[in-house]
């Protein structure tokens, strides 16, 4: 622009002149002052980009001739520029110089201008507008949901989910949209309410698990905030003043200044993340991300150039349809509340030798006990304060519990601990502590949200949820062995919340995000899995429990189906009793479940703040 205005101002003072205004000795002189400054410019390069002073490398030495060569050859222009021009004032001499710098400045502009422009929008040339340089915003996700919206609705008052790592740029491109729903880290069940979901990568595999096969997913990238290298650069290591290592980032070091040329001047990259490491070849700028865009099946083929034809949706079928047992619960136990004998939300149950019911009173922080009967007993425990550490007998929404012969096994899950106790609520040992493992450690003893405690031939069987593993520990606290890391193949485990034992040692353990229900030996080798078609959502409340009775079934609570599952330890489905509701029959949020000696039903019945018991189940009837 500068340029432009420049060569207009003196095209005008020309054009006032009674000479002509482009003769040609001007357009000479003013073509030779250009070719003598962009040698001069090019003279610059290996002094300031590729000579390092003081190396005497081969490769060094042919740059110090290559200076010397250019040096020769603009001394040279210049005794020949003042031979011819010798005549010319000096201010005649200036403006000419003048208006061939702007004359190179002009093409420089014009080579740039040309470098940054672009038509495959897949792999942008430029660095340009960051959250339009790649397909998935502007050029495929707008305006496909646009369309599918119009087509759909007639305005844009359509259901789109979306996650945290997309919801920048998309909150702000979806602004129009009132019935937009952010589902932030946790997809759940919700989401398909929603005809288009988008999802970042690392959410891809919880949102599939709940999607299945209702949706179709397209991969694409976006750039979701523009490059902000300088922050990396300080005005001492700019200019290489420290001696210090973040010196090497300054104009001091030679390689340094070489990239920094190829950027300017050939719009390259590549050496400047060969020093400073990142990808910044085309279409793979720092700060980019892939999302998946799910269109729901039986709307994909109102999107005119979506590539495929959807089939006609077709509602979920329920798996567990046909086999429901009408069963009441014989007892119910507590009520809302946290006076002795009432409870907050509880989420576990186990049953003593003599009958003794202890009841993981999750809400409010405590163990409460009921004597058979229902009738109350005694409780123990009590809340953590918030950002202390953890004393012996305190609780931070204990989610596990198991009994032995004499002691009582707590899952104390936000302070990442097992809690032990006697029967009579005395505090015996905890063990383990709060933490994730570091990169490469094992970990023994580190807990992240336990959810669950199981007993078995005088071993403790933990699944130490957050960390994606079950640990094993001995009653008295000392590590046995540890099995597990994040995944879907079998001896690995997405969100394991429980488990449960049956009478041979084998393990089950519910994963919730996986589905599934996988069994392993007692010495912890996986040894098969099979699918749960329910557990749809990811919620921190939807959190399935089991347990086995002496016939070797296992039952399954179903917390947002408000239901329980049996099978049988091959995984096939032999029944289920239960559905939404207040009545003995019924339950809203079933969540921890146990057995006793005589194969009765105990299960926490959590968002009805009661433990429900059932007499055996008569498969029969």
């Amino acid at each position: 622009m500068l340029a432009g205005w420049y060569l207009g101002e003196k095209v005008k003072e020309l054009s006032a002149e009674s000479s002509p205004i482009l003769t040609q000795a001007r357009l000479l002189r003013v073509a030779a002052a250009t070719v003598l400054l962009l040698v001069g410019f090019l003279t610059l390069k290996p002094i300031l980009v590729d000579i390092d002073f003081g190396a005497q490398t081969l490769s060094n030495l042919r740059n110090v001739g290559l200076l010397f060569g250019r040096l020769a050859t603009l001394l040279l222009l210049i005794y020949l520029w003042q031979k011819w021009v010798g005549n010319i004032s000096a201010a005649t001499r200036q403006r000419t110089f003048i208006f061939a710098t702007f004359i190179l400045l002009s093409i420089l502009t014009i080579r740039f201008s040309y470098m940054a422009n672009y038509v495959n929008y897949d792999q942008p040339n430029e660095f340009l507008v960051y959250a339009h340089g790649n397909p998935a915003t502007k050029q495929q996700v707008m305006p496909q949901l646009d369309e599918l919206a119009m087509r759909l609705e007639g305005d844009k008052t359509i259901r789109v989910s979306f996650d945290n790592k997309s919801s920048w740029p998309y909150y702000w491109y979806l602004r129009d949209y009132p019935n937009q729903h952010f589902f932030g880290e946790t997809p759940d069940a919700s989401i398909k309410d929603s005809p288009v979901i988008l999802a970042g990568s690392d959410k891809w595999d919880a949102v599939e698990n709940i999607l299945r096969d209702e949706y179709e997913a397209t991969t694409l990238g976006y750039i979701w905030w523009p490059m902000e290298e300088y922050r990396k650069f300080s005005w001492s290591a700019l200019f290489g003043i420290n001696a210090d290592p973040a010196a090497e980032r300054g104009l001091g070091s030679r390689p340094v200044r070489e990239a920094f040329w190829d950027i300017f001047f050939q719009r390259d990259f590549t050496k400047y993340g060969e020093l400073f490491g990142g990808t910044y070849d085309n279409g793979k700028w720092p700060l980019r991300a892939d999302l998946k865009m799910y269109i729901r099946r039986d709307v994909l083929a109102k999107l005119w150039d979506s590539g495929v034809v959807a089939a006609a949706y077709q509602p979920p079928v329920d798996l567990y349809a046909e086999g429901e047992i009408e069963i009441s619960a014989e007892l119910s136990i507590g009520s809302q509340g946290s006076g002795d004998g009432q409870l907050n939300r509880p989420r576990n149950v186990a049953v003593s030798a003599d009958g003794h019911i202890y009841v993981a009173d999750t809400g409010n922080h405590r163990i409460q006990v009921f004597a058979p009967d229902g009738t109350f007993a005694f409780g123990f425990g009590e809340p953590t304060p918030a950002d202390t550490t953890p004393l012996p007998g305190q609780f931070n929404e204990p989610w596990g519990i198991t009994i032995d012969d004499e002691f009582v096994y707590v899952a104390d899950t936000w302070n990442g601990r097992i809690q032990k106790f006697t029967l009579s609520g005395e505090f015996v040992d905890a063990f383990g502590t709060f933490a994730i493992p570091a990169d490469g450690s094992e970990g023994a003893l580190e807990f992240y949200g336990p959810r669950s405690v199981a007993l078995f031939d005088g071993k403790l069987f933990i699944t130490d949820t957050g960390n994606h593993r079950l640990q094993v520990l001995d009653t008295d606290g000392n590590y046995v062995g540890q099995v597990g890391s994040p995944g879907f193949a079998l001896g690995e485990f997405n969100e394991p919340v429980s488990l449960a034992l049956d009478s041979n040692g084998t393990i089950y353990v519910a994963e919730a995000w996986a589905r599934r229900i996988q069994a392993l030996s007692n010495d912890l080798t996986p040894l098969s899995e099979w699918e749960i078609d329910a557990w749809d959502g990811n919620s921190l409340d939807n959190k399935p429990y089991l347990t086995t009775d002496s016939n070797n079934r296992i039952y399954a609570t179903d917390p947002e189906g408000s239901r329980v599952l049996m099978f049988n330890t091959i995984g096939e489905y032999l029944g289920k009793f239960g559905r939404f509701g207040t009545d003995l029959s019924q339950f809203d949020l079933p969540t921890g479940i146990t057995t006793d000696s005589n194969n009765n039903l105990y299960i926490a019945d959590t968002n009805n703040n009661r433990i429900l018991k059932f007499a055996p189940i008569d498969l029969t009837q």
